[in-house]
């Protein structure tokens, strides 16, 4: 009788279903033509200082893009000042500085087209921040 209620309870325990939960990491996006997209904004009273950086792959022939500093204005952003530039190396980098006139919550955008191999592959990333 032990050995039956043994034997029962060991193939309860057998056919119990075990699931693996999946890993939660970060996301990275992956891009065939961009190595690194950076986009960092900070503010020393009303100062805003924005820092971005685009890097393509190896074989990257021109980088195109834009820098853009926006202004929360209740469920819209408006436009506050944006910088321009294109390059023929493998990376773009920006180091701008800019005087808002209000406290408030900030977005800074880096937009870029990557080319390589013949192919532009568009990028983009932003970063938001308060200024008191």
């Amino acid at each position: 009788m032990a050995l039956s209620l043994a034997l029962a309870l060991l193939i309860c325990i057998i056919s119990i279903p075990v699931t693996a939960a999946p890993i939660q990491g970060i996301v990275t996006p992956q891009w065939t033509n961009t190595s690194t997209v950076e986009c960092k904004l900070g503010f020393t009273g009303r100062v805003a200082s924005c820092v971005a950086q685009v890097t393509g792959n190896s074989g990257t022939t021109k980088i195109e893009s834009v820098l853009t500093l926006y202004k929360k204005n209740g469920t819209s952003w408006d436009y506050v000042t944006s910088w321009s530039q294109n390059s023929t190396t493998q990376s773009v980098t920006y180091s701008k500085t800019y005087k808002v006139d209000s406290a408030g919550t900030y977005k800074l955008t880096i937009d870029a087209t990557v080319y390589r191999n013949g192919t532009g592959e568009p990028v983009s990333k932003s970063v938001e921040k308060s200024c008191t």
